[in-house]
């Protein structure tokens, strides 16, 4: 995953207990030598680490994790980095510098913000260190100390140190980033729901919906928890929602929250994408335009949103040849955008170009270490190009990452390429059952109706693939799925029964 030498093996052992793969990222069918990192994409990585003293406080805990994944999420917003944020176990020791750089120089990552967070009487101290692993310096560090009440302020200053190491002055952070409320317990919902919100869990994306819907009840007014209200939904509609009516609310309340964040900031360049995702999930593709020309408008430096709303857009309506020819010129240059990417990475798969595919999946998961699909689809373009060891690993960080029935399937896909057929059926009877096959969400359908086409089952990948929403615009697309080549689509849509 990480395009970097081992330097410890007791450092590699670390990183995999965090849950961290250090084994180099897929060579895509060209040859190691081509792909080793550059000083440029280093110098554009940072660690975020923080964590609690000794104390074994939950409350405490919350508030560390929270304030580095907030930390992690301003430093990309104010510079163009990769941010990987990862906590420190509870009493863990603060690492040394020499420690730091070593751990830095595994990950092939320029900077390590390490902090120690400590919650007393309302109140947040946070002793940090900054460490510059290229030049073994350590480049500032301190102690703050704030109410909880304005943890945005200690957000600010780690974004702001940051930028001032990269050497610039940054993007102005709009409002509907901040994290801004008028009471303790809204605040306290939102931090839980912060340090959830890598989940694809259908039960856990339940538990961020009930805090974040508790924040905003406690406080209209707090855009930020408006704001990750919409995210989630978007996610919801992406991996998790087939069913007409669950799909139909997650959109409701997705609007409903990135309006109250344009209310108060109409030129919201998150809350317009937002907006855009959400109208494309609901199939109105004509406000999606509209919303992607708001963004272009108001907000053109945020390039990325705005060619993956078009893109997707395009891709809804039939016209993934365009779609295509737009992101490969965006993507020729440094992109950092996990969604553009994840997008582009389709399109490649679907006319066949895996090694682009293969590319971009790298280029995700060095961003965004723990956005399980991208392992999912890393897997397939792995074995479609021959490095299937390499595609069970990766279908096996997408079990720890996401779910068990992502793992398992794409395992069981894997398992075909290589004639493994008993293997296979075996890992996929399991999830076939009707209850799992009404919960399951897009990719989970897609998935399992790609394992048992490639068994020769076709009813059974039929059944799969009824079950998939009838105005989910993303159907328009299983024609051209060449995971399902020469399979004949279901002509009633979502009308099948499991049998019990």
């Amino acid at each position: 995953m990480l395009a970097c030498v081992l330097a410890s093996p007791t450092i590699a052992a670390k990183l995999g207990a965090q849950g961290l793969d250090a084994s180099p990222a897929s060579t895509c069918g060209l040859p190691a030598a081509s792909r080793s990192a550059t000083t440029n994409d280093v110098d554009s990585r940072v660690l975020v680490r923080f964590g609690t003293s000794f104390s074994t406080a939950p409350e405490e805990a919350i508030v560390s994790r929270a304030l580095g994944y907030l930390t992690a999420e301003r430093i990309r917003q104010v510079v163009s980095a990769d941010v990987r944020a990862r906590g420190l176990t509870a009493g863990e020791r603060p690492q040394s510098t020499s420690a730091a750089v070593e751990e830095g120089r595994v990950l092939g990552v320029r900077f390590i913000l390490l902090a120690i967070v400590n919650l007393k009487d309302e109140r947040i101290m946070v002793s940090y260190r900054l460490i510059d692993a290229r030049s073994g310096r350590e480049a500032g560090s301190g102690v703050l100390s704030r109410p909880l009440m304005n943890i945005e302020q200690l957000v600010e200053f780690m974004g702001s140190m940051m930028a001032r190491e990269f050497k610039t002055a940054g993007q102005p952070v709009r409002s509907a980033n901040k994290v801004r409320t008028t009471t303790s317990p809204a605040l306290m919902a939102f931090l839980r729901a912060v340090t959830l919100l890598d989940t694809f869990d259908r039960a856990q994306m339940d538990e961020i919906d009930a805090l974040l819907m508790s924040a905003v009840a406690k406080d209209p007014t707090f855009e930020a928890a408006h704001l990750h209200a919409a995210q989630v939904a978007v996610r919801r509609l992406e991996y998790v929602e087939q069913q007409s009516s669950a799909r139909a609310t997650s959109v409701h309340r997705g609007l409903g929250h990135a309006s109250a964040v344009l209310r108060t900031d109409p030129y919201s360049p998150q809350a317009l994408a937002l907006l855009g995702r959400l109208h494309l999930a609901a199939g109105d593709t004509a406000l999606a335009r509209i919303d992607a020309d708001a963004l272009r408008r108001h907000e053109p430096r945020d390039v990325a949103s705005v060619l993956t709303l078009e893109a997707l857009r395009l891709q809804s309506i039939g016209r993934d040849n365009d779609a295509l020819q737009r992101l490969r010129a965006a993507t020729a240059h440094d992109v950092r955008d996990v969604g553009l990417l994840m997008t582009y990475a389709d399109l490649e798969r679907r006319v066949g170009d895996s090694k682009s595919a293969c590319r971009a999946l790298n280029r995700v998961v060095t961003i965004d270490p723990g956005y399980a699909p991208a392992y999912v689809w890393r897997a397939v373009v792995r074995s479609t190009l021959g490095e299937r060891r390499e595609a069970w690993a990766d279908a096996e960080v997408a079990e720890r990452l996401g779910r068990a029935d992502w793992g398992s399937i794409t395992a069981a896909l894997i398992d075909v390429s290589v004639h493994d057929t008993v293997r296979a059926q075996e890992r996929i009877k399991v999830w076939m059952t009707a209850p799992r096959l009404a919960s399951a969400g897009w990719l989970d359908l897609l998935l399992r109706a790609s394992v048992n086409h490639a068994l020769h089952r076709a009813p059974a990948a039929q059944l799969s693939l009824a079950r998939m929403d009838c105005d989910d615009p993303r159907r328009r697309a299983l024609e051209h799925e060449p995971l399902l080549r020469y399979l004949r689509l279901p002509s009633a849509c979502g009308g099948a029964k499991v049998a019990q």
